[in-house]
């Protein structure tokens, strides 16, 4: 079995200036708000440890919240509305 790397680099992440957004999810059954979806993105996107957590997801196996740009997991009752209402995630 192979060691997960150190958990330092978490200091460093992008996320960590935004934590009003939904990095775990939307509320149950509230649809995820498009603009926090387009903005966590960009946080990821210019993130400077995005290489570590894409690693360390992959490592751990995680399952759940958005991490490294994607989400890992997103239930049923948490999808995305465009301007239209359709559900787009």
């Amino acid at each position: 079995m192979t060691a997960l790397i150190g958990l330092g680099w978490m200091d460093e992440a992008a996320c960590l200036t935004v934590p009003e957004l939904p990095w775990i999810g939307p509320r149950r059954g509230q649809p995820l708000d498009p603009g926090a979806l387009e903005q966590m993105t960009q946080t990821c996107d210019h993130c400077p440890v995005l290489n570590q957590c894409r690693h360390y997801v992959d490592q751990a196996a995680v399952s759940a919240g958005f991490w490294a740009g994607a989400w890992r997991h997103l239930s049923p009752d948490a999808r995305v509305e465009d301007a239209a209402g359709g559900q787009v995630a």
